[in-house]
């Protein structure tokens, strides 16, 4: 066990001393030099509206199902009886 620990160990570190060997060309590129910049940022404001979409898409259902609780209390109210909202999925479970 003993040594099955200390050859992962060496083997690790080994690992990291070859991957950590510097580049022969001594300029830095910079994020702006990347030629996938325009592919980041578009894959990037895709994201962005998506996440905006789901977030007006539950905002709507939301508001959807007031209207409908309201509906069901103004239809229980002219015919005369007592609304009674159905469970919802928290106390279904």
């Amino acid at each position: 066990m003993k040594k099955l620990f200390s050859t992962l160990v060496i083997l690790l570190m080994s690992l990291v001393t070859i991957l950590a060997q510097s580049t022969s060309d001594p300029v830095s590129l910079s994020v702006w030099d990347d030629p996938y910049i325009f592919f980041y940022a578009a894959v990037g404001f895709i994201f962005i509206v998506i996440l905006l979409v789901l977030t007006v898409a539950i905002y709507m259902l939301k508001v959807i199902n007031i209207m409908a609780k309201n509906a069901q209390m103004e239809r229980a109210a002219s015919e005369g009886t007592v609304y009674k909202p159905e469970p919802t999925l928290w106390e279904k479970i």
